[in-house]
């Protein structure tokens, strides 16, 4: 946040508790009371999602609940805390495709892996951004 301020950007931090319901609401209720002490508009540049947790050193060892804690934390509040349609917008501008990924697209993506047309593709990443950033 310092470079960001020093090159002239505005940035500052929101401290949350992650893992229950209710906790994206929660930081954007931060972010609104904060905002007007940081910026003119309540506008949302990037977010940076910098929390997570583990709860266990193997997965044999790792319980339910805590499998549970684990997910609620590093999986359901980032996607909660983003899932916003400014975010969506700036998401797809970014696309050669002009749009988000649809749970199809990642779909139609796995049956082709999965199947025997696939064969020979092996430990490769596979991009289903819609070519964001292209």
């Amino acid at each position: 946040m310092k470079r960001i301020r020093k090159d002239g950007g505005r940035a500052f931090a929101l401290h949350a508790q992650l893992g229950s319901h209710g906790d994206a609401a929660a930081l954007w209720s931060a972010f609104d009371a904060q905002i007007p002490h940081h910026a003119p508009e309540p506008v949302v540049d990037i977010i940076v999602n910098n929390a997570g947790i583990g709860r266990s050193a193997d997965l044999a060892s790792l319980t339910e609940d805590g499998f549970d804690e684990v997910f609620a934390v590093n999986v359901r509040a980032p996607f909660f805390i983003v899932r916003n349609p400014e975010a969506e917008a700036h998401a797809a501008s970014l696309a050669a495709l002009g749009r988000v990924g649809r749970p199809e697209d990642v779909a139609d993506i796995v049956a082709f892996l999965a199947s025997d047309d696939a064969r020979c593709v092996t430990g490769k990443v596979i991009d289903a951004t819609g070519g964001s950033g292209l």
